[in-house]
């Protein structure tokens, strides 16, 4: 199993979602779980390009006028990561290097045949294996899956999809919000208001250096979107900001950037720059990049511009990035079953950071592979979403059964969801969402 990224560290989550009250643990009733931390991640020689997240160029929110700074710090990145880590590391880490050790796993284990199950960048990942070695496929899942295709070879659209995706599921949230289930006695209008009175006004907190800012409520907007089961979190903590108190918002904006309780910055984040930088076909016209920017607000007004910074800073280090994949996948990603079952691409229908487009196209072009859909909100479905998802996996892992084509599931959550909203208990941030928060948060940047 692998939870996405590129740069999540596979030993973590299994280790999390294996235990005896993880989402994984019913599987474990039949099947070992392994996983491992790709190259380039934690254990497997981590990519640590020794920068602070506030230097880098990858979570900011600037305009376009500012886009040489940008150019240049992400020169400067690109030329600190080959610094830190070599050249030759850096070369090796593309999904096809990945897929190749999934390869050699499976030789190590003594195994005919692999059965896998994918979450987001994943899914990328299982379809490029699938791919490559057909004929080793045993039953893959691919929750929460990207277009194959424009991931590798169409980044920019790509990438700006899930900026809509985000965008849509703020709406969603505030629609909640408008049948009076919110302690945020506000809509999107004012909490667009709210954005710009603490960009103009920050809150303050105990350290002068970490006000809280209108920046800080849009990264803990978007972190929370990812969880249906978080949104009464962020109620609360737009409420406090609202009357003056940021401390919830900073720790939620504080979870979205890596950033741990003791202050640290978490590492791994450096490795997604650098397995996209090799791993996409960013168009190196950085003229064509910013005509894009407008695309990305007009179509995101909330989400655009961070999304295209964090994008295209990506593509502008991979324009000045100075290493070359040795060798990279482009598809096609088509997948030969040769009667056995089909992959089974699993579609959350309002999921913000893998649009359910992108499981439609990675549904057609695997060709021997169904969709199963889940209508819901957050990103991926298997797990404590839906009993029909969750019975439908299980079912085809451990017993071959696919769900028939055009399967539709009902998320288990929105109706109780707005009633936590509403109650007195509103916005308590329990453990294991906060735990599944952090584990978006490290494979999402």
């Amino acid at each position: 199993t692998d939870p996405g990224g590129p740069g999540g560290s596979g030993v973590d989550f299994v280790l999390g979602a294996g235990a005896d009250d993880g989402f994984l643990a019913p599987l474990n009733e039949r099947f070992d779980l392994v996983s491992w931390d790709p190259r380039g991640t934690k254990g497997s020689s981590p990519i640590d390009c020794d920068l602070d997240v506030d230097v880098e160029p990858f979570g900011a929110f600037p305009a376009l006028d500012e886009r040489d700074r940008i150019v240049e710090a992400a020169r400067a990145y690109a030329e600190a990561c080959v610094d830190s880590v070599g050249a030759d590391l850096l070369a090796s880490v593309s999904t096809l290097d990945t897929a190749r050790d999934m390869e050699l796993i499976r030789l190590a284990l003594g195994e005919e045949h692999l059965t896998y199950l994918g979450f987001s960048y994943g899914t990328y990942l299982g379809a490029t294996y699938a791919a490559v070695y057909p004929d080793r496929v045993r039953a893959f899942v691919l929750d929460g899956a990207v277009d194959p295709d424009a991931y590798a070879n169409d980044p920019l659209v790509s990438n700006a999809e899930q900026a809509v995706g985000f965008e849509t599921a703020l709406t969603r949230y505030f629609d909640i919000c408008d049948v009076g289930v919110c302690r945020y006695l506000g809509d999107e209008r004012d909490w667009r208001r709210l954005v710009a009175r603490l960009d103009a006004a920050p809150l303050e907190t105990g350290d002068p250096a970490r006000p809280v800012t209108g920046e800080d409520v849009l990264n803990a907007t978007l972190i929370v979107m990812y969880s249906r089961q978080a949104w009464p979190i962020l109620d609360l903590a737009l409420a406090e900001a609202a009357a003056g108190d940021g401390a919830r918002i900073k720790f939620l904006s504080d979870i979205a950037l890596g950033i741990d309780d003791d202050g640290s910055v978490d590492p791994g984040a450096d490795a997604f720059p650098a397995i996209t930088a090799i791993d996409a076909a960013y168009p190196t016209d950085i003229a064509l990049q910013d005509q894009m920017y407008w695309t990305y607000l007009q179509s995101s007004p909330s989400f655009g511009p961070s999304t295209f910074w964090a994008s295209t800073a990506g593509g502008y280090a991979a324009f000045e990035w100075p290493v070359e994949a040795d060798d990279r996948f482009t598809g096609p990603f088509t997948y030969d079953a040769d009667g056995g079952p089909p992959i089974v691409v699993i579609g959350t229908t309002f999921d913000p950071a893998t649009p359910f487009r992108g499981s439609i196209a990675m549904t057609e072009q695997l060709g021997d592979a169904t969709l199963l859909t889940m209508v819901g909100d957050g990103h991926t479905a298997y797990g404590g979403n839906s009993t029909c998802i969750d019975d439908a996996v299980g079912a085809f892992l451990v017993d071959l059964v696919a769900p028939e084509p055009g399967t539709i599931c009902e998320q288990e959550l929105a109706t109780a969801g707005a009633a936590v909203v509403s109650g007195e208990g509103a916005g308590v941030a329990t453990a294991d969402v906060i735990g599944q928060l952090r584990r978006f948060a490290g494979i999402s940047r």
